[in-house]
């Protein structure tokens, strides 16, 4: 199945598209490189870096969005951090709440953006982020509970990451986990900054 935008034809449907619209289609085939296991998570600083600051200052309340990028074999890159929607739309505290429109408009937004080069995969959602009401980073105990919730939810995979993210001292520090199905349970991954 193939989706147009403007001039532009998508080859595939991306995730968002799959999951909210309920659209299937044949997902586009992989290279040895995109089936390779992810092992790292880059975080672009002065994009999702940026963003996830922002967001941490408003404390007192669990937090959730979402994690735009690419994927570069085994490394996935987070261009974009943002909310799960806009609060009034959100019914309650729940962090892995997601608005589907939000997901929609962001999904679009980027794709035509970002995505200009025929062929390349394009800018899409590739994870989910949490950060606790105090804004620190917890401990994989506390993050455990979320991760599971999260995958049985299907945000979190062996291809979606769940990031948490806190303030450790006065440096922004995050813990990444991907989630085995197979063997029930998560899968650390390491986080780094993306040099620019």
């Amino acid at each position: 199945m193939t989706g147009t935008k403007g001039s532009m034809a998508y080859p595939h449907l991306l995730r968002a598209e799959r999951r909210f619209l309920g659209l299937v289609g044949d997902l586009p085939p992989r290279t040895d490189a995109e089936a390779a296991p992810i092992e790292t998570i880059e975080i672009h600083r002065r994009g999702a870096g940026a963003a996830l600051k922002r967001m941490l200052s408003c404390t007192g309340r669990m937090q959730g969005g979402l994690l735009f990028g690419t994927r570069d074999e085994g490394t996935l890159v987070v261009g974009f951090a943002t909310p799960a929607g806009v609060r009034p739309w959100l019914q309650g505290a729940n962090p892995l709440e997601i608005d589907a429109a939000y997901v929609l408009g962001w999904t679009d937004c980027l794709r035509d953006a970002y995505s200009i080069t025929p062929g390349e995969r394009p800018v899409e959602w590739i994870g989910n982020w949490i950060a606790y009401p105090d804004s620190r980073l917890h401990s994989p105990h506390e993050d455990l509970p979320w991760i599971t919730a999260g995958a049985a939810q299907g945000l979190c995979d062996e291809e979606h990451p769940l990031l948490f993210c806190g303030w450790d001292e006065s440096t922004l520090g995050m813990a990444a986990y991907l989630f085995d199905h197979a063997a029930r349970s998560p899968v650390p991954v390491d986080v780094a900054w993306q040099v620019p």
